[in-house]
């Protein structure tokens, strides 16, 4: 199946005009609006299967470019907690 195709659109579409032609088409082909017909089942589901598959690829493309390796990432710093004065005085159980 041409993904491309079944959302209407060009090859090498963003990701952006991807969204737009899937809520687009989804609106125009959704079952309920068509009595949950199996044609308007199938066509919807195509629509659905072509926008889950471009965008997966849309979404691997970039991350395949900005890898880096593991030297080079940064641990996030880790948050200091801080407790109440009086705390344990209060939840320690002694009165």
């Amino acid at each position: 199946m041409d993904w491309y195709k079944e959302l209407e659109l060009e090859e090498g579409a963003g990701p952006d005009e991807v969204k737009k032609a899937y809520r687009r088409l989804a609106k125009k082909y959704h079952p309920d609006l068509h009595g949950n017909t199996t044609e308007a089942n199938e066509k919807f589901n195509r629509i659905q299967e072509a926008y889950e598959g471009l965008m997966s690829l849309l979404s691997e493309a970039p991350e395949a470019e900005n890898k880096t390796s593991a030297s080079e990432t940064v641990a996030p710093r880790k948050r200091r907690v801080r407790t109440p004065r009086n705390f344990h005085a209060r939840y320690s159980g002694e009165k």
